[in-house]
């Protein structure tokens, strides 16, 4: 796994909630849409538009439930290789940075290690992984 891709697990989180977001809008819009086709519409034209935005609304909103999973999974191998790395503290380092976040400094003040060996010690799990 590289850096790049370590780093994406933050934005996953991000996308995930803006995709969670327009499901709400979706969802929203579908519910208005069908009380339209309720309200007993004309089944001319119109009818066939209703129907036919019905149909786009749900194929919208699986599309984002699909990109959802798709980013979830992204997420989970992220995960899955922080939790592959072997020594305890090491791991902590990598979940440290790329799941919560953390600049170098924090790290190093959290588990009272220089910047510097924090640093040394990333770039050897990358190294080795390599």
């Amino acid at each position: 796994m590289t850096k790049d891709e370590l780093k994406l697990y933050r934005w996953q989180k991000q996308y995930i909630e803006l995709l969670k977001d327009e499901i709400k809008t979706l969802n929203r819009k579908l519910t208005s849409v069908k009380s339209q086709k309720i309200n007993d519409m004309p089944k001319s034209q119109s009818g066939k538009d209703v129907a036919d935005a019905i149909i786009k609304l749900m194929g919208d909103i699986d599309d984002r439930k699909n990109k959802i999973r798709n980013a979830e999974q992204k997420m989970r191998d992220v995960e899955d290789f922080i939790d592959g790395v072997a020594v305890i503290p090491h791991r902590l380092i990598m979940r440290y940075r790329y799941v919560e976040g953390l600049k170098w400094e924090e790290i190093g003040a959290q588990m009272t290690y220089s910047e510097r060996q924090i640093r040394r010690i990333h770039d050897k799990i990358m190294k080795d992984v390599r």
